[in-house]
């Protein structure tokens, strides 16, 4: 039986590899994801937050999140790797970056 690696690599190692994966979506889709699970910001942000600061419906921003979703599980990125690179050990101290 052959063994199969998650593209995020041992735990030690998935942060970059998470990156580079959400490097391959669309800008906004990337940021979008990012702060809706918190990485790079102190907290995760609702869909309504975000929709706020890009003065856009909230559907559009879960849509958006939708389809990053669906980009992302096709490279094998679980919204569980997703939610654990938001966890405070892998979160910036500085708060979210800006548009």
């Amino acid at each position: 039986m052959a063994v199969t690696h998650s593209p995020l690599g041992a735990p030690g190692e998935w942060p970059e590899s998470l990156d580079i994966a959400l490097r391959s979506l669309r800008p906004i889709e990337e940021k979008v994801v990012r702060w809706s699970y918190g990485m790079g910001c102190q907290r995760a942000h609702s869909a309504a937050e975000i929709a706020v600061e890009f003065g856009v419906d909230v559907e559009l921003v879960e849509a958006v999140l939708e389809e990053a979703a669906q980009r992302l599980a096709a490279q094998g990125v679980t919204r569980q790797q997703l939610q654990q690179a938001g966890q405070p050990r892998l979160r910036s101290r500085h708060g979210c970056r800006g548009r």
